[in-house]
């Protein structure tokens, strides 16, 4: 659905590039594209990865360590996907959160911006942000953002911020709406629980590697922008649609309560169009990227 090889997208080709979190979902198939793009790509995580030595260790919570990396070699564009993602509210998470969203994210900053050659910083943020809903998770993601809009507007870094919706497809982790949807289905005997029943806007993963690798081509640094399709849609709705294609009954799937308020997502209307900073639009249909995420978790065994 997405061409790579586009003239655009082959200025990555031997390009030095660092990607955090390389290993999670966003991380691990921004990797895959690279790779199509032949990018000189370091990339990092912070555990050991036994099966994958290129897969460097460094835990960007610790200062020296992130000022190690940065330091050993010179990179033109840093996409930092590491972080910490939960909806759990629970105490014990929020020194969890702060440590790797907030501190590791700082860290990053101070060290690329006092790199000798300063490279560009893409963030990919979340809707979440400054919205109504208050967990460890948004509050940390919340002042790693300010942090980044601070070292933008005093200290002179390149960070391109993008603020992206819910975002799917497949290696996502099975406790996500969409995986956890497609395996509970595809195993029911019986009704289906999901806690929450709200609108959101929700984007096949290709969709947002495209927006990640434009703005990491940016010509300068750019405002935070709003990376999703527009549409909001109910959770009821996408779970539907998910048993649609899998031939099971919608109805076995059963919300405990609902929330159906614009208001409790930040507004797009509040960040800068993609179209018009990044020349970017969606390709992915919501059918097609669940057909598409379906046959994966389904068809090729991996639930």
């Amino acid at each position: 659905m997405i061409d790579w090889k586009t003239p655009e997208l082959l200025s990555y080709r031997k390009l030095p590039v660092l990607v955090t979190g390389s290993t999670g979902f966003i991380g691990n198939r921004l990797i895959e594209v690279l790779n199509i793009l032949d990018a000189n790509i370091t990339q990092i995580a912070r555990r050991q990865q036994k099966n994958d030595p290129r897969v460097l260790k460094c835990d960007l919570s610790d200062y020296e360590a992130c000022q190690t990396l940065i330091q050993s070699k010179s990179f033109k564009i840093i996409f930092h996907a590491a972080g910490w993602v939960s909806s759990d509210i629970s105490m014990g998470n929020v020194n969890k959160a702060n440590k790797n969203n907030v501190i590791a994210t700082l860290n990053l900053l101070e060290a690329a911006t006092n790199a000798a050659k300063s490279p560009k910083i893409v963030i990919p943020g979340s809707i979440l942000e400054n919205s109504d809903i208050k967990n460890p998770y948004t509050v940390s993601k919340s002042a790693a953002s300010l942090y980044a809009d601070l070292y933008s507007s005093n200290y002179n870094a390149d960070i391109s911020k993008l603020m992206i919706c819910l975002t799917y497809g497949p290696h996502q982790k099975l406790n996500s709406l969409v995986p956890y949807t497609i395996n509970s289905l595809n195993i029911a005997r019986g009704p289906i629980k999901l806690k929450l029943n709200r609108y959101l806007d929700i984007l096949f993963v290709d969709d947002l590697i495209h927006a990640l690798l434009k703005a990491g081509l940016a010509m300068k640094p750019v405002k935070p922008i709003y990376i999703g399709t527009n549409q909001l849609l109910t959770v009821k709705d996408i779970t539907t649609l998910i048993a649609e294609l899998m031939g099971k009954d919608p109805n076995l799937i059963e919300f405990e309560s609902d929330d159906c308020r614009y208001e409790t997502i930040l507004k797009p209307k509040h960040l800068e169009d993609a179209k018009t900073s990044l020349d970017w639009t969606p390709n992915w249909s919501l059918s097609q990227g669940l057909e598409k995420t379906i046959d994966w978790y389904v068809n090729e065994g991996q639930i």
